[in-house]
């Protein structure tokens, strides 16, 4: 196969993956999202190895972390999750993507690379690991605020999204843009919405005491 047939390859099997995260998001059902989250996981997963392997990119740090994810999907669909596995799992997902980055660099393409290139590829290479791992500190606290949550999330995505165009997989770049935007309109409404629970519970209580 030549370079852009594997690229078309790892694209088509990213967007695979993808497609099963937005349908993930039709099922209500705890179950049935996790499937769908796990597939996904099995697909990028595929094609971020696929992109080491053959592409010799700096993406063997993401096939870390869905390797970890589809580990923790099953803890979570058997009802084996609690505290203590979630720490051991987002402590993993550092520590194991970390891993990827390290043995990344012992390639033999990676040595032929300018310094300048050298670093810039282990930067972008860190960038999911940390997004993910920053996302996962803030769900695992039962008191973080939704708003921080959704900030993470967003922030987040876009650590993946310069990932994935750095490394020539744009339906998953654009796929993290989309997310940021949704989640940033989804936040705003949010705002709006509590804005004008506080003022309507403020204007009743104004009501009360006149009364």
């Amino acid at each position: 196969m030549t370079q852009d047939q594997i690229k078309i390859l790892a694209n088509v099997l990213n967007g695979i993956g993808l497609f099963f995260v937005a349908l993930s998001m039709a099922f209500k059902k705890k179950n049935s999202n996790i499937i769908c989250q796990s597939a996904n996981q099995v697909f990028s997963g595929a094609c971020y190895l696929i992109s080491f392997l053959l592409l010799k990119n700096q993406t063997l740090s993401t096939f870390m972390v869905c390797c970890v994810t589809l580990v923790m999907n099953f803890f979570i669909l058997y009802n084996i999750q609690n505290k203590a596995t979630s720490i051991i799992f987002a402590s993993l997902t550092f520590i194991l993507g970390i891993a990827g980055v390290i043995i990344g660099t012992t390639d033999a393409s990676f040595a032929e690379k300018s310094h300048d290139v050298q670093i810039l590829s282990v930067t972008m290479a860190t960038l999911p690991i940390i997004g993910t791992t920053l996302y996962n500190i803030t769900a695992l606290s039962k008191k973080m605020p939704l708003l921080i949550m959704r900030s993470a999330f967003a922030f987040s995505c876009v650590l993946w999204a310069i990932f994935s165009f750095y490394n020539e997989l744009p339906v998953a770049g654009w796929f993290n843009i989309a997310s940021v935007v949704i989640n940033v309109i989804g936040t705003i409404m949010m705002w709006k919405k509590l804005k004008l629970e506080f003022k309507k519970n403020d204007s009743n209580q104004v009501t009360e005491i006149n009364e």
